[in-house]
């Protein structure tokens, strides 16, 4: 992959949340235990197990593969909190455990521990630099510049070889498909665009990749998306249309029950369509995307915001301009938004709002310019 998509959260129902908290409860109180007790077995150097008090007052021994299996658990839930009390737990019994130690990686990126996920996934590559791509893609995220390049293209290079592996008949149980290749060839176009954008090379290395990510997978939304974003920023804005409408065509406004759709791409792919479309002036669609994902959540100040400034740009419907701004605002305020560029724009296409003619407001093209980076 290149960046791992997430899942759509389930909310457990009450009777599983209880019995789900209790468990967690006795995890942690296991947990506990065994920092009070690690003083007494000098950290359980040399041990191969950690130590802990059943149910029954009896000593058991959780292994590596037993914490790893409490890890999937958690993770399951979502409770990376707890998940990463046991990664802390199983890396003090085996510090080079390759998997444990990608799955910790995992588990620190989604507590916000990045230094810690790094040093996981680094260990990680010493230990096995050319088998497992994920350490790769994972540790691309946090690199910059030069050195998430070559992660990514490191990671891209075995997640070839995996899948050809995979289709001579090869048992592979790090599996491999061409979505994840097309995804991960997105991740490095889009260093280009950004950290490398001035590199001499950055232009060509960047269309090369959308043309990998397309060509590995002509159904992946993204593929499509990163083409466009890769045209624009050479100013070829037709080419860049035809692109983000082949990708949106493969989802939008296509029925359930449509063999032919793909997943509806994720909440930040969609968001980042609609600014897209905005910039392209095609509001329209813009409007049709910006509606999915108040369906998904509808306290997104970011969302109302980019309704507003569609009405203002395409002049119409003032009065839902006013709602949407309005309402992006009062969740800013209600969230505790810090970002004061984004809140003062919101107040001067308010207090700008010419109730006579609709939309006719704020033509400084440098504003327009600016309001579209936010």
């Amino acid at each position: 992959m290149g960046k791992e998509r997430k899942k759509k959260k389930k909310k457990p129902t009450k009777t599983n949340k209880v019995s789900q908290n209790t468990q967690e409860d006795k995890e942690q109180c296991c947990l506990d235990m065994q920092d009070g007790s690690a003083a007494c077995s000098d950290n359980m150097k040399g041990s191969t197990g950690s130590q802990d008090i059943n149910e029954n007052g009896e000593n058991k021994t959780y292994s590596v593969e037993d914490l790893l299996q409490k890890i999937e658990e958690c993770m399951e839930t979502f409770n990376y909190q707890l998940a990463q009390k046991f990664c802390e737990r199983g890396l003090e019994l085996d510090a080079n455990h390759l998997l444990l130690l990608e799955t910790a990686g995992a588990v620190f990126l989604e507590t916000g521990e990045a230094e810690k996920a790094k040093k996981c996934f680094q260990h990680a590559i010493e230990l096995c630099p050319d088998e497992g791509h994920a350490k790769y893609m994972y540790i691309g995220q946090i690199l910059q510049g030069q050195e998430a390049v070559e992660a990514f293209t490191k990671g891209i290079e075995l997640m070839i070889s995996t899948m050809n592996s995979s289709s001579k008949g090869a048992a592979k149980s790090d599996t491999v498909s061409p979505n994840d290749v097309s995804t991960a060839y997105c991740s490095l176009a889009e260093i280009y665009m950004t950290d490398e954008c001035f590199d001499t090379e950055a232009e060509n290395k960047c269309f090369e990749c959308c043309q990998k990510a397309v060509e590995y997978d002509p159904s992946n939304p993204d593929a499509y998306q990163t083409m466009a974003n890769c045209l624009m920023s050479q100013e070829k804005i037709q080419d860049a249309q035809t692109m983000l409408k082949k990708g949106l065509d493969l989802w939008l406004g296509k029925d359930d029950d449509d063999t032919d759709q793909v997943p509806m791409p994720s909440y930040e792919s969609r968001l980042t369509s609609a600014k897209l479309l905005l910039e392209l002036e095609d509001f329209e669609v813009a409007g049709t995307v910006l509606q999915t994902l108040l369906e998904e959540n509808d306290e997104d100040p970011q969302v109302w915001y980019l309704l507003g400034w569609m009405y203002h740009l395409s002049g119409q419907d003032n009065t839902s301009k006013k709602i949407s701004l309005e309402k992006a605002k009062e969740i800013s305020v209600k969230s505790g938004c810090e970002d004061e560029q984004f809140l003062q724009h919101i107040d001067e296409l308010l207090s700008n709002m010419n109730p006579e003619k609709n939309g006719d407001v704020m033509d400084d093209e440098d504003d327009d310019d600016e309001a579209m980076e936010t």
